[in-house]
This record gives C-alpha cells, sequence and structure tokens, in this order.
C-alpha cells in the first residue's frame, strides 16, 4: 500500500474512495484500502511506524 501525503483540504476529493487516512506526528498520509486483505498499523511510543498491508485473493 503506497501512502500519500495529504492535507485537510484534500479531504473534500476522496468521499467516494475507500481509503485509509492516517495521522500521527503532525503528517496525515492516504492509502487506497485493497480489495481483500488485511492493513496492519505497527505504533511505537504513540506514534506510527509502519503501514503494513496483507492482500488476499478470495477462493
Amino acid at each position: 500500500m503506497e501512502l500519500k501525503n495529504i492535507t485537510i483540504s484534500d479531504l473534500k476529493d476522496i468521499q467516494t474512495q475507500h481509503a485509509v487516512i492516517v495521522v500521527s506526528d503532525g503528517k496525515m498520509k492516504l492509502g487506497q484500502l485493497p480489495a481483500y486483505g488485511n492493513v496492519n498499523i505497527t505504533c511505537h511510543e504513540k506514534k506510527v511506524k509502519q503501514v503494513k498491508e496483507e492482500q488476499a485473493t478470495k477462493f
């Protein structure tokens, strides 16, 4: 999952998207959610350290 930097004014443009917004340490990033899978956020000392996507295929 690619996380892109966004600003508050960008939020109006994502109304029809399925996405996750992560806010940490004064930064805001947007990532598109996968069709199937899990998104894990790893935190350390109250800050986001890693966002990991585990994508799956429905059988």
